[in-house]
Formats: structure tokens, C-alpha cells, sequence
């Protein structure tokens, strides 16, 4: 996809910068960002690894990370289906957008997805803040696809301040059904778009302010 214009960064450095603000939430973090290509890779592999039925939870508007799920369900022998709202919409906005044209099909009554073979599929749900009403909500519930013992459930995301018990909640459900549930930390199926120090330093070694 797109990557940082590094030399017109250098270009606007050099003709005189008078002040900089630049923030971020990881900006008290070491060292530098995951890669996305190497999540995109770890879920290939869950992809390939996993014999019963996989979801993956992320944010609907995260075009990059959908790219590498539909590389998972391709690699796995899988099909790509999404659930919820957000999703349905961000991929229509995907395709008119030019921006991407994943092979992915929306699914309209979830609770057909019981009658899918187990390894036929990767279901894309939304809901990793744990909000209530969201397709991972249902799954964790027992409302759409069916969860038992040999399923995984990855949160592919970060749980923003505030939201922690309500992800624990849809954690603890999840994991009652017998499923295993994978979140960052235990494999690198997340990682941030918000820059950590060495690449604030970056910004600061182009841009040279005053």
C-alpha cells in the first residue's frame, strides 16, 4: 500500500522548519511499531494451523488489515465472510474507493452459519471494545456462529483505556464455550498505527525544526 513520502519529509526539512508538534499515544513507548505485513503473516498461519471454525475480530475501517485476512482465507483454503454492519460498509466503501478488491462476501442472517463446514471459513466480526450489541458480542453469546472446544477467536486489536471489562466480559464468554481465545500479546495479531519513539525521532531527524 502506501508508505511514507521519506524524501519529501527530508525536502520540506530542508527548506527550514520553524516548529513541530507532533503527538502520539505510543509516543512513550521504545523502539518502533510492528510491522503490518507481520500480522498479516501470523494470521496466515492461525489461518493454516486452526481445524475448527476461526473469527477474527477488528476494527471495520482497518482496509489493510481486511487485505491480510483475505490473504489468510486464500492461503487456508478458506472463505472470507464478514459479519455486521461496519463491515458490510467499509468493504462497499473498499471496492468504490478502488482501494481494494478482496474477495470477501457479507453475511446477511448469521445464524446460517451453523450449517457451514467449520474449515470452509474465516468469519470478520466487529466488536473488539466488547460494545454489546456488535457481531463479536453475538458470537461470544451464543447468537450467530456456534463456538465449541477446537474454535479460535482473534482479537485482532488493542483494548482502549476504559474498555477493559467490557472486552473481559466478552473474553470470559468466549472462553466458556471452550474456544481458544488469541489476543496480541500472546501472538502478534495486532499492532499499532499510532508511532512509537524511534519513529517520532524520525520524524524529528527529517524535519530538523528549529
Amino acid at each position: 500500500g502506501l508508505t511514507t513520502d521519506v524524501a519529501r519529509l527530508k525536502e520540506v526539512g530542508d527548506q527550514g522548519i520553524d516548529l513541530l508538534l507532533s503527538d502520539s499515544t505510543n509516543a512513550e513507548r521504545g523502539g518502533r511499531t510492528r510491522s503490518e505485513s507481520a500480522v498479516a503473516s501470523e494470521l496466515e498461519k492461525i489461518a493454516v494451523e486452526a481445524e475448527g471454525r476461526l473469527v477474527v475480530a477488528c476494527f471495520a475501517s482497518h482496509f489493510h488489515r481486511l487485505e491480510g485476512l483475505a490473504r489468510a482465507a486464500k492461503k487456508s483454503g478458506r472463505k472470507l465472510l464478514l459479519a455486521g454492519t461496519a463491515l458490510d460498509r467499509a468493504l462497499r466503501i473498499g471496492h468504490r474507493l478502488g482501494r481494494f478488491g478482496i474477495d470477501a462476501t457479507p453475511v446477511g442472517d448469521e445464524s446460517k452459519l451453523k450449517f457451514e463446514p467449520k474449515t470452509r471459513f474465516i468469519l470478520a466480526v466487529t466488536g473488539t471494545q466488547g460494545e454489546p450489541r456488535a457481531a463479536l458480542a453475538r458470537v461470544a453469546n451464543g447468537e450467530s456462529v456456534p463456538l465449541e472446544p477446537g474454535d479460535k477467536v482473534v482479537l485482532s486489536s488493542t483494548t482502549i483505556p476504559s474498555n477493559e471489562r467490557a472486552v473481559r466480559k466478552i473474553v470470559n464468554a468466549i472462553t466458556r464455550t471452550g474456544a481458544q481465545v488469541i489476543q496480541d500479546g500472546m501472538r502478534p495479531v495486532h499492532c499499532s498505527g499510532h508511532a512509537h519513539h524511534e519513529e517520532q525521532a524520525d520524524l524529528i531527524r527529517l524535519l530538523r525544526p528549529r
